[in-house]
């Protein structure tokens, strides 16, 4: 049995103008706030939705992965996110956009009189530092200071060339912990 029937991104601007079958979590999600029957379309409009950034947050969940499982040859592969399941409508709106947002690894805002859906993606590096590339002088030193640490942040402070040696800093996020960075 398959979930109710919604209408589905065509691209980043257009919505489809039929309904169809889609366990998106970004078109499931739209479905919902646009809803005047068991959501807020009452009070969310379409035209206050920005449409690319759902599209985005789509094409981010329908990437297909491969997932290891032991004992199967070859690994399966699957979508990095789908949404199988059901929305109570008698929990509160903040509930349910948690529950929406968090099945498909998502941050849900309202920018620029639009509300937006940015998946939480690792992104593109701004620097390497490295010392092949002859960018770090100097030794580094790690420091603990407290229960809010986030160990697989690094905060770098730098003279920076491209700033006239103005101080400067950047923040690189580590998957892995400090201890097994190379």
């Amino acid at each position: 049995v398959k979930g109710k029937l919604v209408k589905t991104f065509l691209n980043d601007n257009t919505i489809s103008s039929t309904v169809s079958y889609s366990n998106n979590p970004a078109e499931c999600f739209y479905d919902y706030l646009t809803s005047t029957v068991y959501g807020p379309g009452n009070i969310t409009s379409p035209d206050k939705i920005d449409l690319a950034s759902f599209y985005n947050s789509k094409q981010f969940c329908d990437d297909l992965l491969e997932h290891s499982k032991e004992g199967v040859s070859p690994n399966p592969v699957a979508k990095r996110y789908t949404c199988n399941g059901l929305a109570n409508t008698n929990n509160n709106r903040d509930v349910i956009i948690t529950d929406f947002t968090s099945c498909s690894q998502t941050t849900f805002g309202y920018s620029l009189g639009k509300f937006q859906l940015i998946p939480n993606t690792t992104g593109t590096p701004v620097m390497d530092f490295s010392n092949d590339l002859g960018n770090i002088y100097g030794t580094l030193i790690t420091t603990n200071e407290g229960l809010n640490d986030s160990y697989n942040t690094i905060e770098t402070s730098f003279n920076s060339k491209a700033n006239l040696y103005q101080d400067d800093q950047e923040f690189c996020f580590v998957e892995r912990g400090i201890d097994e960075v190379e």
